[in-house]
């Protein structure tokens, strides 16, 4: 995977999420009603195909991280990945929301490890090998799952101008940013040097270099 710039991605994320930053303001804008610090879209708004297909899609590759960390985590006894594959359950229900508002079927599975989508489901297989092969490795598979959220969030916030899909997106997308500060951090705790496996050296040293909770906007 090759590294991702979006021009213009903070101004594009900004125009539509604002209005969601207001506390107890209530608008309306791009098909989207902001209340309070919850977003919900206009009755009868509807999705592009685009839209309906990158919803499914983040729904199941945060399915995919919450997966692999309970399997590596259950190889390794590392207590992050226990940590983070529970914020990634949340991260599941912040878009099974998004999927309920607009009455999509959902694409994930009960079962662990398995994925309607054939290159998630691929990419589960390769990074559960490469981390079973040490507790190294499935540190750096952290990490890369990490970037790979970062970069996909990045790249369908572009998909869409709808406030309450935004608004998801940029919450998942601060909590990547924190996990990736969290492996990096635990991994520099075993004296291990992590060099950013998707991200540019220039987006990668922004994230880590920035404030916990930032997300793109900040």
């Amino acid at each position: 995977m090759k590294p991702l710039t979006v021009p213009g991605i903070k101004s594009h994320i900004l125009r539509c999420v604002v209005m969601a930053m207001g506390g107890f303001m209530f608008q309306s804008w791009a098909g989207s009603v902001v209340a309070g610090n919850h977003v919900h879209p206009v009755a009868g708004t509807n999705l592009t195909t685009i839209e309906e297909a990158d919803i499914r899609y983040v729904r199941e590759e945060e399915q995919l991280a919450r997966d692999v960390y309970i399997k590596l985590y259950d190889l390794w006894g590392l207590r992050i990945f226990d940590n983070i594959s529970a914020a990634e359950q949340n991260h599941m229900d912040a878009m099974a929301v998004l999927m309920g508002n607009y009455g999509l079927d959902d694409p994930a599975n009960a079962q662990t490890g398995v994925f309607q989508d054939l290159h998630i489901q691929e990419l589960y297989n390769e990074f559960i090998e490469r981390g079973a092969q040490s507790p190294e490795s499935a540190l750096r598979v952290g990490g890369a799952i990490e970037e790979t959220d970062i970069i996909d969030l990045i790249l369908r916030a572009t998909h869409t101008d709808k406030a309450d899909i935004l608004f998801t997106y940029d919450n998942l997308l601060k909590g990547s940013r924190n996990h990736l500060r969290s492996f990096v951090s635990v991994m520099e705790g075993f004296g291990i040097e992590y060099v950013p496996q998707y991200l540019s050296l220039e987006e990668y040293d922004q994230i880590i270099n920035g404030a916990r909770g930032k997300s793109v906007l900040e």
